[in-house]
């Protein structure tokens, strides 16, 4: 007993099951080949029935004893046909001429909404021409209608008899037709099958279409089919950008072992579940269908309007190639805002942009509806690179030149014409410079700036300008910083004893590097009283003079001999005996020179030209 109810729940589950996703359609049947079986027979006889007559004649509404179902109406009664057929269609006027021949299903022509054993021409009003009856057996609600065709001829053809039953079944509404013999003949063709009231479909049997065909025990059952439910609505974005990622959903249906979902044009994805995400092309529907077992079914839809990508270009790029430095101007279309890389340049055009080098720009764009655009525009320029010009400056003092000397280009033009310039006066001077690059940019303008310092005034002053031989006196210098002295000393103040007139020079040198020199002669006197030699008591010459730079000195006592230039510094010493000694001079420049030659005897002054 357990076992029984276990088995009877599982079949309750199985039926709640399948009916949760197949659903018997009335309006679809399934026809399928059945094993033959041979009915109860006997019930009322239709012959008498039949108006006007067993040849072409149909009953009154027979009650069928129970409701059945045909193509989605509900009825309790049929008309027979002595041609072979009942139908279910009582409100419909039937003309006894249409029936005489069989029809091709469907066909929009009366008789409709049929069930057929045999649509042909049969005659059960000739002599021996058989029987025509039907019966209700069983109990609700398991009854059967059974119409029964026993030995009907054709018509003027006592020969070919047909006999075979239409079974209806209650609460399945299944319909059968077991064929016990049929044979039919040209002109005499039969149909064996079903159709629906309007005519517009139907299901015959293959090879039994109003065409001559005969069998023995052959049986055909036609039953209202299972049909897959579709999925619940499906739920998505109904408004996408192309070329954007969408997703899709239904939710599961209860046995569904698949689903197949369909994209519209140019759509890419694939998915056999509950969800998909696929990639947008052009408006459409997406649709899906769920696989049961049995079949798959109808698909539903949603409707998807893709708005369609902007197809964006740069239009124009002014100008292409240049110097860096200026700004290009870039120009798009295809879209309503705009961005341009590098940068980012985000907007509408034109666009400024100042490129330092070559660079390649691209564009993306999005339309009014927000839409991105799936392709890129690009446009290179080329930026030839403009010479960065860099000048030294500096100081000089006055009466110096100053080299300008720029780097970073090929060539140069000065403002100041030349690259070597000597100002005249002391104060600040700058000076520009442009510079030219082999690819012929021209950079921006660079300046130097010259400082020049005025020269220090150097005075030399003596504590005594005239002295006696032997005596001392103290030189001193101002105006400068530094001191150095021809004597050989440093120092702003220098103690000399000269033997013989002398002139002493010092070049001062300021806080800038800058120099002066200044002179100052210290002459001898011949003092009275003293025991000396003056020039007079001396006898010296030089020749040749003016030479180039050779001289013979002749004396006839000993000499101690020194050559000042004209600025007062020592530039030749020697000790002489008595006699010609050669003095050479030829190291240092043309010009003029003094030469000193004492003794214990007095001094002698020479002035010596040198070519």
């Amino acid at each position: 007993m357990k076992k029984s109810l276990h088995q009877i729940i599982l079949l309750l589950a199985f039926s709640v099951s399948v009916h949760a996703q197949c659903v018997q359609s009335c309006s679809i049947y399934a026809l399928s080949s059945i094993t033959y079986s041979q009915f109860p027979t006997g019930g009322t006889d239709c012959v008498p029935l039949f108006s006007p007559n067993a040849d072409d004649g149909y009953t009154q509404p027979i009650p069928i004893g129970f409701n059945f179902n045909f193509y989605c109406s509900t009825t309790n009664s049929v008309i027979i046909c002595s041609n072979g057929f009942l139908t279910f269609d009582i409100a419909q006027a039937l003309n006894p001429s249409t029936s005489q021949t069989s029809q091709y299903l469907p066909n929009p022509a009366t008789p409709n909404a049929i069930a057929c054993f045999d649509f042909n021409d049969l005659d059960a009003s000739l002599s021996g021409g058989g029987t025509i009856t039907y019966t209700t057996i069983g109990v609700t609600p398991n009854q059967k209608f059974i119409l029964t065709y026993s030995n009907v001829p054709i018509w003027a053809s006592l020969s070919v008899l047909n006999s075979g039953q239409i079974v209806l079944y209650e609460t399945s509404n299944i319909i059968e037709v077991h064929t016990a013999t049929v044979m039919s003949g040209s002109p005499y063709t039969g149909t064996q099958g079903i159709e629906d009231a309007l005519g517009a479909a139907a299901v015959p049997v293959s090879g039994r279409n109003s065409s001559n065909w005969s069998s023995t025990n052959s049986a055909y059952s036609w039953a209202p089919a299972f049909v897959p439910t579709p999925p619940t609505v499906v739920t998505g974005t109904q408004s996408s950008c192309e070329g954007i990622a969408n997703s899709y959903t239904v939710s599961a249906a209860p046995g569904a072992t698949a689903y197949a979902w369909g994209l519209p044009a140019f759509w890419t994805g694939n998915s056999t579940t509950t969800a998909i995400t696929a990639t947008a092309g052009i408006s459409g529907q997406v649709s899906v269908s769920a696989t049961y077992s049995c079949g798959t079914s109808a698909a539903i839809t949603i409707s998807v309007n893709v708005i369609p990508s902007p197809l964006v270009s740069i239009s124009s790029v002014t100008p292409t190639i240049f110097c860096s430095g200026p700004s290009v101007t870039i120009s798009t279309s295809g879209a309503a805002t705009y961005t341009v890389l590098p940068g980012p340049l985000v907007g509408t055009p034109p666009f400024t942009a100042t490129p330092l080098s070559s660079t390649t720009y691209t564009v993306m764009g999005t339309n009014l509806q927000g839409c991105d655009s799936k392709n890129l525009a690009t446009y290179q320029i080329t930026v030839k690179e403009t010479p960065t010009v860099a000048i030294n400056s500096g100081s000089i003092c006055l009466g110096e030149s100053y080299t300008l000397s720029p780097t970073g280009a090929s060539t140069y033009v000065y403002s100041s014409i030349f690259s070597v310039v000597t100002p005249n006066t002391a104060g600040s001077y700058t000076y520009g410079v442009t510079g030219t690059g082999t690819n012929g940019c021209v950079g921006a303008p660079a300046t130097s700036s010259v400082t020049v310092w005025a020269l220090p005034v150097v005075t030399a002053t003596a504590s005594r300008a005239s002295i006696c031989a032997k005596e001392s006196s103290t030189l001193t210098a101002n105006g400068a910083l530094n001191y150095s002295w021809t004597a050989g000393s440093t120092g702003s103040t220098l103690v000399v004893k000269p033997v013989v007139t002398t002139a002493y020079t010092v070049i001062g040198i300021d806080n800038h590097g800058c120099s002066k020199t200044s002179s100052v002669t210290i002459i001898i006197n011949a003092c009275t009283g003293l025991q000396s030699n003056g020039d007079n008591d001396l006898s010296i010459s030089a020749f040749p003079n003016p030479s180039s730079g050779h001289y013979t000195l002749i004396s006839d006592i000993a000499l101690s001999v020194r050559v000042f230039d004209v600025l007062g510094q020592l530039v030749y010493s020697a000790e002489f005996e008595k006699g010609p000694h050669e003095v050479d001079l030829t190291k240092l420049a043309s010009g003029k020179y003094f030469l000193v030659a004492g003794s214990s005897e007095g001094s002698k002054h020479l002035v010596l030209i040198k070519e």
